[in-house]
């Protein structure tokens, strides 16, 4: 794999997003889509209760998480690039309205979050603007009960 963004497409979208949406197995669609398992502390997470790499020229990672949700990571390529392909693919997901942006000294993160007023699916997802971290990560889960205050308003 040398594509950052067909590596970011496989972690953020086919499996993150579909785990969470689906309510279905980060490790099965990990191990479907070719990542092997590493441990999480090799992920830089301090979260990740399981992992998995993607075989590519740079670190890309899946994460489990606590709450039931996914990070993916992917540490080369143009952050906005990155970003703007993972906002295209949320698409085949559902209807995702942009929230609340948050500027930090080395990245933004933006929420996308459906438009359910209950539990929405919600991607977080975080841009590098400067530093050695990863360039994109993308933080998927489903809200525990009303929609966060970081999202848009529900439609209608």
């Amino acid at each position: 794999m040398t594509s950052p963004t067909a590596a970011m497409s496989i972690v953020f979208s086919d499996v993150c997003m579909t785990a969470v949406r689906d309510g279905s197995s980060i490790e099965a669609l990990a191990l479907d889509h070719w990542l092997r398992p590493v441990s999480p502390a090799s992920t830089g997470s301090p979260t990740a209760t399981a992992a998995w790499r993607l075989a590519s020229y740079s670190n890309v990672f899946v994460m489990a998480l606590p709450d039931g949700g996914c990070s993916a990571s992917v540490e080369a390529g143009d952050p906005q690039a990155l970003q703007d392909a993972a906002v295209a693919l949320t698409t085949r997901h559902g209807v995702f309205i942009r929230g609340q942006t948050v500027v930090g000294d080395d990245n933004h993160r933006t929420a996308w979050c459906t438009g359910e007023a209950q539990r929405p699916l919600i991607a977080v997802l975080v841009k590098r603007t400067n530093g050695r971290r990863a360039a994109f990560v993308a933080n998927v889960f489903r809200a525990e009960r009303d929609r966060p205050g970081f999202c848009a308003p529900a439609p209608g």
